[in-house]
């Protein structure tokens, strides 16, 4: 989509995507009073980061993810809603002979153990990240001026 529309920001306005058909999981918890609003008419929900479906443990016996301590409600919410499209009209559909993750994920079966492994996630550079967002910033640590102006000037330089 981005690239689609990759001259949303100067172009007529009448092509910006709405927030129902643009909805990025990050958004769950970066504009709580957009998704109190409009939750139930979100359209298309763009996993971006390390956050992806695919990635999660799923409960064998109801076929819901297994929640980690770092993702909102509102994202396991859309996340198993993503398990269910995917398990009754997509899954059906793929060839387990398949190669790479499209084959594993069409070989999954759910009547025995977690489904899949995530990648093991550094929680502390999640759990920062949300702290960082919530406006809980730690001044005196990770977050200090001196780590920021480096990573700056790194950034800088290149």
């Amino acid at each position: 989509m981005n690239m689609f529309f990759s001259d949303w920001a100067t172009k007529d306005i009448r092509r910006h995507l709405p927030f129902l058909y643009n909805c990025i999981s990050q958004a769950f918890y970066s504009y709580p009073p957009a998704m109190k609003r409009f939750r139930s008419k979100v359209r298309v929900v763009h996993f971006i980061g390390p956050v992806k479906p695919w990635h999660q443990n799923i409960n064998p016996a109801t076929g819901t993810i297994i929640a980690q301590d770092q993702i909102s409600q509102q994202s396991i919410d859309f996340l198993n809603f993503w398990w269910q499209i995917f398990t009754t009209d997509v899954k059906p559909k793929l060839n387990p002979d398949l190669g790479g993750p499209v084959g594993h994920l069409a070989g999954l079966h759910f009547a025995s153990g977690p489904v899949t492994q995530p990648p093991k996630l550094p929680e502390v550079a999640l759990d920062r990240q949300g702290s960082w967002e919530r406006g809980e910033i730690d001044y005196t640590g990770a977050d200090r001026f001196s780590n920021i102006k480096a990573a700056l000037d790194k950034q800088l330089a290149k």
